[in-house]
């Protein structure tokens, strides 16, 4: 399952924040989460996961299979989105994008999973 909030600069605490949004929309606990080595996963990150029994588990430097299926969900996104729906403001693309996750999660097969992710959740 997919969430995601769009904003013009990200700090630790909002990064956390969707994270805890993310738990509550899914309406399940989040064991670990992994993240790259981006600023916005520091300190305070970690303090604010921690608080919540989410534990966080890095990338690792130059093993991009690390991050294959965010990866792989980033050039959807960008293939089936973002790319014809460039230079519109932020309140519109934000729109389009939760519009865009309700579709990924709910209804869009997809292809290793070969139906909706919200349809793998549920089987587990």
């Amino acid at each position: 399952m997919t969430h995601s909030r769009v904003d013009y600069a990200y700090s630790q605490t909002s990064t956390a924040q969707t994270v805890l949004e993310a738990q509550k929309m899914f309406n399940f606990k989040f064991k670990m989460v992994q993240c790259d080595n981006g600023r916005e996963f520091g300190e305070r990150f970690k303090m604010l996961l921690d608080k919540n029994d989410i534990q966080i588990r890095h990338t690792r430097v130059r093993r991009p299979n690390d991050s294959a299926h965010i990866e792989r969900f980033n050039r959807t996104m960008r293939d089936e989105l973002i790319g014809p729906y460039t230079g519109r403001d932020l309140k519109e693309i934000s729109k389009s994008i939760r519009e865009y996750l309700i579709y990924y999660n709910y209804a869009r097969i997809h292809t290793t999973l070969r139906m909706p992710p919200i349809q793998m959740l549920q089987s587990c």
